[in-house]
């Protein structure tokens, strides 16, 4: 009889050989296949969910997964869109929600502005791969691009659009940590509240002028990104 850890070890091998995003045999078709229980079989997934090789989704089946490497190094593209790009993978981003609202504390102290001053602020959602990876909280300094909003319609790569306004985009900050999501973040990201992700703050700044442009802060899906910080003696 076939054991869910020699089950797993046979899927993860096949899996290897799928692109990400491809959809695997149903529990049924591979109870069938290998003649096992519906217990063994959901054993099995569940250690290849473990291990980052699939996910599940609900009312939809189960996914191969190829986890990107997202490098944070000095130096770095600052776009989102761009580092998953240079690791070979693709991002579409998609606007969930925006307002002008004021500027909590920490952020107006960052961006060099009062607290409380109105300024944009972007919520978007994004695949990578076609399977739901991110969430993106963005602030952009009071008047840099008051209609970057209306630019996302056509170009999903905040950073580009300030281009296009004159800036030089250049990364002056990045943190990461392993975290607990926000509600919404849990939310966007069709995960329990209490499944960690990763937590990457960024700040941008104009190249040629120090001065600061955006602020953002993304949630990341553990089982879609390994985090690489590459630190190299300047």
């Amino acid at each position: 009889m076939t054991t869910a850890r020699e089950l797993a070890h046979t899927l993860a091998a096949e899996v290897a050989q799928l692109p990400g995003g491809a959809r695997i045999d149903s529990e049924h078709a591979l109870m069938r296949r290998f003649g096992v229980g519906r217990s063994v079989v959901r054993a099995a997934v569940a250690e290849l969910e473990a291990r980052f090789l699939v996910r599940r989704v609900q009312g939809s089946g189960t996914y191969a997964l190829r986890r990107i490497d997202l490098v944070l190094a000095h130096g770095a593209v600052p776009s989102f869109h761009g580092l998953i790009e240079s690791a070979g993978a693709s991002l579409r981003t998609r606007l969930s929600a925006t307002a002008i609202e004021p500027l909590p504390a920490p952020v107006a102290d960052v961006l060099g502005a009062p607290e409380a001053a109105p300024a944009r602020r972007l919520l978007r959602t994004g695949e990578i791969d076609g399977l739901r990876a991110v969430l993106i909280d963005e602030w952009v300094t009071p008047g840099i691009a008051a209609d970057v909003d209306a630019g996302l319609g056509v170009i999903e790569s905040v950073c580009e659009i300030l281009a296009a306004y004159g800036s030089r985009p250049e990364c002056a900050l990045t943190r990461a940590s392993v975290e607990q999501p926000s509600a919404l973040a849990a939310e966007h990201l069709g995960l329990d509240a209490a499944a960690p992700v990763w937590s990457v703050e960024t700040h941008t700044v104009d190249a040629a002028s120090g001065s600061p442009l955006l602020v953002s802060r993304a949630w990341l899906r553990l089982d879609s990104v390994r985090i690489v910080m590459e630190l190299a003696r300047a």
